[in-house]
């Protein structure tokens, strides 16, 4: 029996929600004004929207989470919370995230009301019809440094900010698909769609790795977008880009017959939170 302190933080998957909140503090710090009153609405309005939209989520594919291994003992499935209760949790957390927001300023909340609409109107009923549901998924992912940044007082088309964003956006794709190829057999089982048939794991190796080193190599288009680094800067970002790009490609394409690799997923993990530490102090 689960300890009852562990049935809502499985609705409401306390780690991703976490790292949602993350990379808006992310967006925060790297702003020009800060407040300490600010950055705690921040950090419970958007954690508190993580929380309700997944709720909000497993509440939507309760019937296809029972059809997958790695989702059947989630607590809607298993019948450790009861729909209502789970819907009265996603009213109270989509509710209070808003409030603390709103105290923030309008672009803040419109911002999480936004993430909302793309995780859950778009992202979710999409997922089951085409694999471009990924391109509303990568794009909640890139939202959350732009409501820390605008939360701060910058300016939402400030060129930093889409700069940011857009790396966000870049990485989130090769994260969903690795994700993708890991659980083929579940997601297939539960009517989700994944690669074509005719892609061969080759391939996918070949489709993943080329988006990643995309990803990399966009960080050097820095200046397009006005912004200057210091040159000790630009060698330590490029020093962190090649050492990833030689170790993501050689687990990617170990001898391992399936393109999805644990350690690949990782390395690639923590490659977007080394980068994303790194613009707080690049951007100072």
């Amino acid at each position: 029996m689960k300890s009852s302190w562990l049935i809502p933080a499985a609705l409401i998957r306390v780690r991703l929600s976490l790292m949602v909140t993350f990379s808006a503090l992310i967006g925060f710090l790297i702003a020009p004004n800060q407040s300490w009153r600010d950055a705690l609405l921040l950090i419970s309005g958007v954690f508190f929207l993580a929380c309700g939209t997944s709720a909000l989520n497993q509440i939507q594919e309760r019937g296809r989470d029972r059809l997958m291994e790695r989702t059947k003992k989630r607590p809607l499935v298993t019948g450790h919370i009861s729909l209502q209760a789970a819907g009265l949790m996603v009213i109270s957390m989509l509710t209070a995230g808003s409030l603390a927001l709103a105290l923030i300023g309008w672009t803040p909340l419109l911002l999480g009301i936004a993430n909302i609409f793309f995780y859950n109107a778009l992202y979710t009923p999409l997922k089951p019809r085409t694999p471009l549901a990924i391109l509303p998924g990568a794009l909640v992912g890139a939202i959350p440094p732009v409501m820390g940044w605008t939360a701060a007082g910058g300016a939402l088309f400030h060129p930093t900010i889409l700069y940011i964003a857009a790396f966000m956006f870049l990485w989130q794709l090769p994260h969903f698909w690795l994700l993708l190829v890991a659980h083929a057999k579940d997601y297939e089982r539960a009517g989700f769609k994944g690669f074509p048939k005719f892609l061969n794991p080759q391939h996918i190796r070949f489709i993943i790795f080329s988006w990643t080193l995309i990803s990399s190599l966009f960080l050097f288009s820095f200046p397009l977008f006005g912004i200057h680094f210091l040159w000790s800067q630009v060698w330590l970002l490029t020093f962190i880009n090649v050492s990833f790009i030689a170790l993501f490609y050689f687990l990617l394409f170990h001898k391992a017959l399936s393109p999805y690799n644990k350690k690949a997923f990782i390395v690639l993990n923590s490659y977007a939170l080394t980068i994303l530490l790194l613009f707080v102090w690049m951007f100072q």
